[in-house]
């Protein structure tokens, strides 16, 4: 499925339009909570065509999951398992990843402040990808686990994020190996696409 087309299916309210909502994935019907504590996928939550139809009737706006009706005949909203990597990816567990790293290690393992990964991030040459550079973060931004950047800036973060830090995580750092896994799915995602 296309970026236009999960576009679509976000903006008629066929799936939650936020990342922030307590029931954003279109996959399953797993809560926000329940999903970032999650390592395996649980079969008995994923959407199918009986649940979809019993969330769309559902009256009560906040416990809501999928929103809208079908209308296409030829295509079933729980049956599209096409990932976006605009959203799924760059705005979403990347940058989730991301966040998690660069606050173990701003604030846990200590290995920099936020400044000092400011101006790595200031002064880093990003080539032809300038453009799109990331934007500095705030310390009330990274300590919330809240920030927010366009979809092309996060991809410039999620690419680059390794070469503005890796020298200055230890190499038996058991967090970078996520970073790692990131990187290298994030690369297989765009030489899918």
């Amino acid at each position: 499925m296309t970026e236009h087309a999960n576009n679509w299916l976000r903006a008629n309210d066929w799936v939650s339009q936020s990342f922030r909502a307590n029931f954003y994935c279109r996959f399953c019907k797993c809560s926000k909570d329940i999903m970032q504590q999650q390592g395996l996928q649980n079969d008995d939550s994923l959407r199918n065509k009986t649940n979809y139809v019993n969330d769309v009737t559902t009256n009560n706006v906040l416990k809501r999951i999928v929103y809208g009706t079908q209308y296409l005949l030829s295509f079933h909203v729980t049956e599209n398992y096409s990932a976006d990597i605009a959203h799924d990816i760059f705005e979403g567990i990347a940058m989730f990843d991301i966040v998690e790293l660069l606050y173990q290690y701003v604030f846990i393992s200590k290995l920099f402040t936020i400044d000092t990964f400011n101006t790595l991030l200031k002064c880093f040459d990003f080539g032809k990808s300038n453009i799109n550079k990331t934007p500095l973060i705030s310390h009330s931004n990274l300590k919330s686990k809240h920030i927010n950047m366009l979809c092309s800036e996060a991809k410039t973060l999620v690419l680059y994020f390794g070469l503005i830090i890796g020298y200055l995580i230890p190499t038996d750092d058991e967090y970078w190996e996520l970073y790692t896994l990131t990187a290298t799915c994030t690369d297989l995602f765009l030489k899918a696409h």
